[in-house]
């Protein structure tokens, strides 16, 4: 059976978790704090048996996209000749694109996907690819509810995303409100 971007269904590496067992998997995978998504990915790299690659839609697919008229996914999976790559869009919240990246590690590490020959990587990525990726993607519902079920149950550990005092950035217009409320709006 095919699935999103040509990949098939993993032969060797166990079974297709279930919304349940994709739920108890993120359950065990360990969390730091503050979150730091490489040591999430190097679990995720052990579950998938190949390198992961995190990183945003190329510029040019973004503008294939625009030009076209057309909703670029939030994010998605590709598989490599020796890699997987996972791309989120950019022009979304800091809270939304963390969210869209651990919904595709649940597809990964439920085993939805793993890599496949296609001639991919993080620099030729075009939109027709992208295009053909979203237009034939399979994926069941139960295979979405156990993504979905596997980023929500790592961000139920997380808490809520945080931005360090010297880190955040506001208009300078509203940057003394940001600096005086901006702890208690962060949690």
């Amino acid at each position: 059976m095919k699935f999103r971007c040509g990949l098939k269904r993993s032969q060797n590496s166990g079974p297709v978790l279930t919304e349940r067992a994709a739920r108890k998997l993120a359950r065990r995978l360990p969390v730091t704090e503050p979150f730091d998504l490489s040591g999430l990915l190097e679990q995720a790299e052990k579950i998938a048996g190949v390198p992961i690659v995190v990183r945003p839609y190329l510029e040019h697919v973004v503008l294939a996209w625009r030009t076209a008229g057309e909703s670029l996914p939030a994010a998605m999976c590709v598989g490599g000749q020796a890699r997987i790559y996972v791309f989120y869009r950019q022009d979304t919240s800091p809270a939304h694109q963390r969210h869209s990246i651990l919904h595709e590690l649940g597809h990964i590490c439920a085993r939805h996907v793993i890599a496949s020959s296609a001639v991919v990587d993080s620099e030729n990525l075009s939109a027709e690819v992208v295009r053909e990726a979203t237009h034939r993607s399979l994926y069941e519902d139960d295979q979405e509810r156990a993504a979905e079920a596997f980023a929500y149950a790592l961000e139920d550990r997380m808490g809520p995303m945080r931005v360090l005092g010297d880190r955040r950035s506001a208009d300078p217009d509203y940057q003394e409100a940001v600096d005086r409320y901006g702890s208690i709006l962060e949690g």
